[in-house]
């Protein structure tokens, strides 16, 4: 039989325990209202975030459009931003079968080597740039009504007419095939990275524009 001290402190016992837990509860429940409370924090920080990540999306698509009248043929290449933000190009590069190019001169020496001469064309350099919403920019224009208003075939070092409209022709069959590619990698005010092209032209993430080369005449 137990005696009654051992009775007391058993009964002592269980009543400390039992006032161990009752303390302990509000604590638990600290605890978790904390847990909460930190990851209404953070999920309302994270769409924070993605909000303001949304209100300067950027959106860069390249065009490509064709002019066929009884004066003119002309083709031209546009980069231009559809988004709501402005997009900083890290690198654009031109490639002709998978070969990366140097330049627009470069392109068209391969596509019609039998002219040494320069076409006479309007282009700009897109790359290392920045584009607000609703930017356009013409990276290469060539037309043959060029001919008509100046004075070209005086010109030993422009090519003829002749040989522009079949640049012009040769071009548009390259890019219809797949076989020009303009790529572009850009990025928002964020710091957060697409990559584009003529041929993709739905822009994909990238982790940054390290990757994409930039060492040249685009």
């Amino acid at each position: 039989m137990s005696s009654p001290d051992e009775n007391t402190d058993i009964s002592q016992n269980k009543f400390l325990f039992r006032l161990s837990i009752i303390q302990m509860i509000p604590a638990v429940v600290g605890i978790f209202i904390a847990i909460v409370a930190l990851f209404a924090a953070l999920n309302e920080s994270d769409a924070v975030r993605k909000q303001q990540q949304a209100a300067v999306w950027p959106h860069l698509q390249v065009d490509r459009s064709n002019t066929s009248t009884d004066q003119n043929v002309g083709l031209s290449l546009t980069v231009r931003n559809r988004g709501i933000g402005p997009a900083r190009v890290r690198a654009a590069s031109v490639s002709l079968d998978g070969e990366m190019l140097m330049s627009w001169d470069d392109l068209f020496s391969r596509l019609n080597p039998i002219s040494e001469r320069s076409y006479p064309r309007t282009d700009s350099r897109v790359g290392s740039s920045v584009l607000v919403p609703s930017d356009d920019v013409v990276v290469i224009s060539l037309n043959t009504d060029v001919y008509a208003q100046y004075d070209l075939a005086s010109l030993n070092d422009v090519a003829t007419r002749e040989d522009t409209e079949t640049l012009i022709l040769s071009l548009r069959s390259a890019f219809s095939e797949d076989r020009v590619t303009m790529e572009l990698c850009y990025c928002s005010v964020f710091d957060d990275c697409w990559h584009v092209s003529n041929i993709d032209r739905d822009p994909k993430p990238v982790q940054n524009c390290s990757g994409y080369s930039n060492e040249n005449n685009f």
